[in-house]
């Protein structure tokens, strides 16, 4: 898939899109096998965040701020191709991510 940052209008769903495209950008190929991933998880397989993580890896290989929005742009696009839905929040158990609250997702 070919990611690219469109120009979009700058309301605030437009504002979201066009930050979570750019992280998408930013950080290839890494969108591309995160994407891949979720793809190849049977129908009803449920995942979070850390999952995917733990199987692709962070978009930039290491924690720090700003650095991996692509993680939540992927899971987004994701869902508005219709290859998942969230089911419920769940806390994250990745040490970095401080339990912060992350969607529980189930491949369609």
């Amino acid at each position: 898939m070919t990611w690219q940052a469109d120009p979009l209008p700058l309301d605030g769903l437009g504002l979201r899109d066009q930050g979570m495209a750019h992280a998408l950008v930013g950080a290839a190929p890494w969108p591309d096998r995160a994407l891949a991933w979720i793809g190849a998880l049977a129908p009803g397989a449920t995942f979070t965040a850390d999952d995917l993580v733990a199987a692709v890896g962070l978009p930039r290989g290491e924690v720090a701020k700003e650095r991996n929005n692509a993680v939540g742009a992927v899971i987004s696009a994701a869902h508005r191709a219709r290859m998942t839905r969230r089911l419920s929040y769940v806390s994250a158990q990745r040490r970095d991510s401080h339990a912060r609250v992350i969607g529980l997702w189930v491949r369609s």
